[in-house]
């Protein structure tokens, strides 16, 4: 299965989910969806954040890598990633040095 068809069916299954019993936050859901980079609520390096601090919470290397990458094209800062590792360190328990220095390894790149 191709990639773009996985993320849509996920789409379609959180769509479903949600617009029987919350309508409004599925109706959101849907636009968040078809929204270009420019378009969206927060600023796209903050979108970058986010999902890069849901890669370093489930482990997913590719995701990180990806994220990092993206979040710097986009105006991050080293300092602002040094915020989200520390974030991270806080909030993740005992098994965020692994995550941690492959985060700091990619910046040196």
């Amino acid at each position: 299965m191709e990639k773009n068809d996985r993320i849509n069916q996920a789409y379609q299954y959180f769509y479903e989910e949600f617009k029987g019993t919350h309508p409004e936050f599925a109706e959101h859901f849907k636009n968040f969806w078809k929204r270009k980079k420019e378009d969206r609520v927060f600023p796209y390096k903050y979108m970058e954040f986010l999902r890069l601090l849901a890669g370093l919470l489930q482990d997913c290397k590719p995701c990180i890598e990806k994220h990092i990458k993206s979040a710097l094209e986009n105006g991050a800062s080293k300092e602002e990633i040094y915020e989200i590792l520390s974030i991270y360190a806080t909030m993740s328990g005992s098994k965020p040095n692994e995550n941690i220095t492959f985060v700091l390894y990619l910046l040196k790149k």
